[in-house]
């Protein structure tokens, strides 16, 4: 949503020169699916969290498991420092529709004064299991919810996807956000923030950029952010995996390629071996 100015010098009425517009777009990742021990709370203690939902003591399938305590801090810290960085110039937010993503993306919206759209495009990879987001309104902030949105790509609960495969959903699903954005009447146009997981803010970033191989930084809760001017389309990468406002810091940096980049747990987080 930042703006540049043309290279033709020539000024408006006012003495301004003309501005040419642009998108942003945000995205973050709230842990990508079995690996980002410390924010959500299966991987603190993965066998009691498994023996709870196989009993059906918690409203989720495991698959869905919430924040911890950490992820709870780290979300507070993410909302705070959205709110500082980019409110005003934020539109919408979007998120996978896993609840640990939707705890922080309410978080975020709710520093924003926005509602967040339930984007399956965004699931987890291998896709989990969401609960319906009308059974989790009474554990998320009332009215942070856009229940009016309907999300732009289906994906199949638990099926087994491949890489290839994902890489292919991420590029489907930034043509199609791109192409409802574009719909949009001129006073909803804006950034945009993606919560996502490691997986898909790759794949999505990697789509944007037109680059399969493209390397992109994916800590937990970490920010990494485009900018494009819309005509033409462009994307350039402007903040790869942000993670200096998480008193935690950069942890659990993930890729498709390499695994763990950096798999120091935030404090008092057990490690995988736990």
């Amino acid at each position: 949503n930042a703006k540049r100015e043309r290279g033709n010098g020539t000024r408006d009425n006012d003495g301004h020169r003309p501005r040419a517009a642009r998108l942003q777009v945000t995205c973050w990742n709230q842990s990508q699916s079995a690996h980002f021990y410390g924010s959500r709370r299966d991987w603190v203690n993965r066998r009691v969290w498994q023996e709870q939902a196989d009993q059906h003591a918690v409203p989720w399938d495991a698959s869905d498991s919430p924040l911890s305590e950490p992820g709870l801090q780290q979300a507070k810290e993410l909302a705070a420092f959205v709110a500082r960085q980019y409110g005003g110039r934020i539109k919408h937010v979007f998120s996978s529709p896993m609840y640990r993503c939707l705890q922080t993306a309410t978080a975020v919206a709710q520093a924003l004064g926005l509602q967040v759209k339930v984007e399956h495009g965004l699931q987890e990879w291998p896709p989990g299991k969401p609960q319906p987001v009308e059974s989790l309104l009474h554990l998320l902030p009332p009215g942070t919810i856009d229940l009016s949105y309907r999300t732009l790509l289906e994906v199949e609960p638990g099926s087994d996807e491949t890489v290839d495969e994902m890489h292919e959903r991420g590029k489907r699903f930034a043509a199609r956000l791109l192409q409802y954005l574009d719909s949009l009447p001129q006073e909803e146009k804006g950034g945009v923030l993606l919560a996502s997981h490691a997986a898909g803010v790759i794949s999505v970033t990697r789509a944007l950029l037109g680059d399969r191989h493209a390397r992109v930084n994916c800590g937990v809760c970490s920010l990494t952010q485009l900018h494009s001017e819309l005509a033409p389309r462009q994307w350039k990468l402007v903040e790869d995996g942000r993670t200096d406002f998480l008193e935690s810091g950069n942890c659990f940096d993930w890729s498709f390629e390499d695994g763990f980049r950096n798999q120091s747990p935030p404090p008092h987080v057990s490690t995988p071996s736990s």
